[in-house]
């Protein structure tokens, strides 16, 4: 008796003077000198009385008075100035606006179909895994890879990731009726720009179903696909058999 093992992965990958004065000397004055009168008395021999008449004579010296005026030499000392204009340190802060820096990673678009860099890195990260928990490597199957092409290429071209196939029918009616399988299981996932298969295998593995499907060692063959839309958006898709 046959065994469906199904699961689905709907996941979608974004402060700021003073003067100084000398007092004036003193005038100084010499005092007026005294008036000297000369009083000569003449007496003559009496022979013929002549009045005589005394010419009292005032013999004025003529005395020049001077007026010592000193006129004080007034020295000025203006002090020597010396002005020291102090050092000026001008700390001018120029404020400039923040520069924003917009850094757009283009992730070059990836032709349209299929990629086989990145089904190879998806399945490389799948064995790794396998590895790490001590069961067997999958083995790649020509029919099951051929068989995952179909699936993978029929979600990308309705938009939609389902278990389901477009006519409604379920997704093993991919397998043909001459292949043998006591097992099955499929995992499909939609993925925004990968950037490489690691990053589709890490987005299965994010959830419990797909993980136990990827490392379950029910399943020794294995098919893988991934084919790209004009968007950029990949839609994977891994088929297992024992």
């Amino acid at each position: 008796m046959k065994k469906t093992f199904k699961t689905l992965a709907l996941i979608s990958a974004l402060a700021l003077s003073m003067t100084a004065c000398s007092p004036k000397t003193p005038v100084t004055t010499e005092p007026e000198e005294d008036i000297v009168v000369t009083t000569v008395e003449t007496t003559l021999p009496e022979v013929t009385t002549t009045a005589v008449t005394t010419t009292e004579t005032t013999t004025t010296p003529e005395i020049t008075t001077t007026e010592a005026t000193t006129t004080p030499v007034i020295t000025t000392a203006v002090p020597e100035t010396t002005t020291t204009v102090p050092e000026t340190t001008t700390v001018v802060t120029t404020i400039t606006a923040p520069v924003t820096t917009t850094t757009v990673v283009t992730t070059p678009a990836r032709p349209v179909g299929y990629d086989a860099q990145l089904t190879q890195e998806w399945i490389d990260a799948t064995n790794a895994e396998r590895r790490r928990l001590g069961v067997p490597e999958l083995k790649m199957d020509k029919t099951l890879t051929e068989c995952a092409a179909i699936r993978a290429k029929e979600m990308c071209e309705n938009c939609y990731v389902e278990h389901q196939r477009p006519n409604g029918a379920d997704w093993d009616t991919v397998l043909p009726n001459n292949y043998f399988w006591m097992t099955c299981g499929e995992i499909a996932a939609r993925t925004r720009n990968p950037s490489n298969g690691a990053k589709i295998y890490q987005q299965y593995a994010n959830s419990p179903a797909h993980y136990q499907g990827m490392t379950s060692a029910e399943f020794s063959r294995a098919g893988a696909y991934t084919y790209c839309d004009s968007q950029g958006r990949v839609y994977s898709c891994m088929i297992f058999t024992d």
